[in-house]
């Protein structure tokens, strides 16, 4: 079945999506506001209170959760289907509040789905470990990512860097980065290290660069897409050094700019990068050390694992995940 031949509705009557503007407005008719604490809240309960009016006007058959709720909003004749993006508050609930509600309204919501949808064979693999009764209706939907623009210009850096995107606390392991980082004399002599997005330093990571010896060779850097992009361009290495990912798309995106990248042997990652990658051992805390200077000192090294990212990038793609989603929920009319 071709994707042109559904009909499909985003119901986000209120939100903070920069995306969804990019939608012709009859399949995404919501109004965007500010993403601020209160927005996010505000977005939330509007729309809480709206989707099943709205859904219930529709009249679809199918009822794609992007997030667990606590109770039905479909009508009562649809089949309903959640997306289960990781188990990270299940195997890293040291790093949540005590009263985080995720793990609890992910039970409730897979329990009441009519099939799961998981973004790697790894998270479903962890998804059955905790919720066997999900085993029967769940399947695999691999991400995708955004091709880099042609003629990209790369970002403008003073010296040549190591890149690490995204949040830093917890399982992300920054702080793991950074004490690799400073143990090797070598990397620290010919590379800065750049952390893109996550905000800036908090008082701890500003202290643990100070402690490091690394004060001015370690920077934080917002961006947008279009910067990110560059920031990729511009790396020597892109660096994942994150002890659990649902799946991982920042790898692609370093592969889809020509960036060696490396990265963690845990959980999703090695499903999606292959051998597109230099791997890291967890609970070694020399491998990434190592790691990073076999890539970051061996420009044949690197030379490899960029042309072997090149490769990887055919196996994922928007238009594939999409296609693989609809294969699913033809199985359920």
């Amino acid at each position: 079945m071709a994707l042109a031949d559904n009909d499909v509705r985003i119901v986000a009557p209120l939100h903070i999506n920069a995306y969804l503007g990019d939608l012709p407005a009859t399949i995404a008719p919501g109004r965007r506001i500010a993403a601020t604490r209160n927005g996010g809240r505000l977005a939330r309960g509007v729309s809480a209170l709206a989707a099943g009016p709205l859904l219930a006007r529709f009249g679809p058959q199918i009822v794609q959760q992007t997030y667990y709720s606590v109770r039905r909003t479909a009508p009562t004749r649809a089949r309903v289907v959640v997306m289960v993006y990781d188990m990270i508050h299940e195997k890293f609930p040291e790093s949540f509040p005590a009263d985080d509600p995720t793990a609890a309204m992910k039970a409730a919501a897979v329990a009441r789905a009519d099939h799961v949808l998981c973004i790697s064979e790894s998270t479903k693999a962890d998804l059955v470990a905790a919720i066997p009764s999900a085993a029967s209706k769940s399947s695999v939907v691999l991400l995708g990512f955004d091709p880099v623009p042609a003629g990209l210009a790369p970002v403008a850096a003073g010296r040549p860097y190591l890149l690490f995107v995204g949040q830093r606390g917890g399982y992300k392991n920054f702080a793991g980065l950074l004490a690799a980082y400073a143990a090797s004399p070598a990397l620290r002599a010919d590379f800065d290290l750049w952390a893109v997005g996550g905000g800036g330093f908090s008082a701890a990571e500003s202290a643990a660069i100070a402690s490091h010896g690394l004060a001015g060779q370690v920077r934080q850097q917002a961006a947008d897409d279009l910067m990110l992009q560059r920031c990729y361009a511009g790396a020597s290495v892109f660096i994942y050094p994150s002890l659990y990912e649902g799946f991982g798309i920042p790898p692609l995106e370093a592969m889809a700019a020509g960036t060696p990248v490396v990265a963690m042997r845990a959980s999703s990652v090695p499903e999606v990068c292959g051998a597109a990658a230099a791997y890291a051992e967890p609970g070694d805390p020399d491998s990434l050390r190592r790691a990073i200077e076999a890539v970051a000192l061996l420009p044949e090294t690197a030379a490899a694992l960029v042309a072997e990212g090149g490769q990887r990038l055919g196996r994922f793609s928007w238009a594939r995940a999409a296609q693989d989603a609809v294969a699913a929920y033809r199985t359920l009319l």
